[in-house]
């Protein structure tokens, strides 16, 4: 499904913290670590933008700031798939279509006529009114985001960001081994752990394609 942005919030470093210098404090409890805060930073912007990009730039917190996208209408009978989630407030949802001075809706969606699916990010009409399967025949306007990000994508990214910190700090700044219960992982310079992966995975949505 391709869509068009035509206005979405600022990727900047506060709506992209899903892990902050004060949970990786939490999570290695290393207070005496506080004299190394400028490295910490340094790790949770890298890994928080790292998350960003391996989710296609669609992971991002709530900011009251809204997306205004333009989509190819979905095939018959099937739901509308946005590219932004979770649905915080969904604003307008039109058909329409391009013509010589830019996008005009030929009707505006009731939100009796919706029926939203807020944390999958899908829209599917009920009646007479339907999406058509048109390119970019379909704009919609909604607040999406997190306002508390999942604790298991919070606490794998956590995770990564300690491997991370203590590969950069440890003698050898190419691999570091972390031991467990039953053996133990080696990671290399920036690779992400496949747990961390594996959470990613689950909140990125397959049928998505830019």
């Amino acid at each position: 499904m391709a869509f068009l942005t035509i206005t979405e919030p600022t990727a900047n470093v506060a709506n992209l913290e899903i892990v902050s210098k004060a949970d990786l404090h939490a999570f290695r409890a290393s207070a005496a670590e506080t004299g190394d805060d400028a490295r910490l930073t340094l790790v949770v912007n890298y890994v928080n933008r790292r998350a960003f990009e391996e989710m296609q730039r669609r992971f991002i917190k709530a900011t009251g700031t809204n997306y205004d996208i333009v989509l190819d209408g979905p095939l018959p009978a099937r739901p509308l798939p946005l590219p932004f989630r979770p649905i915080k407030t969904l604003v307008s949802v039109a058909r329409g279509h391009y013509d010589g001075s830019g996008w005009v809706a030929d009707y505006v969606f009731l939100s009796s006529e919706l029926v939203v699916e807020n944390d999958k990010g899908l829209i599917t009409t009920v009646g007479p009114n339907t999406f058509p399967m048109g390119r970019r025949s379909v704009r919609v306007v909604l607040d999406a985001g997190w306002d508390t990000f999942p604790h298991d994508l919070q606490f794998s990214l956590t995770q990564w960001a300690s491997v991370v910190y203590d590969r950069l700090v440890g003698l050898r700044i190419d691999m570091i081994t972390q031991a467990f219960e039953g053996g133990a992982t080696s990671y290399t310079f920036g690779e992400m752990p496949e747990s961390t992966r594996s959470v990613l995975t689950r909140y990125t949505r397959k049928d998505e394609v830019v």
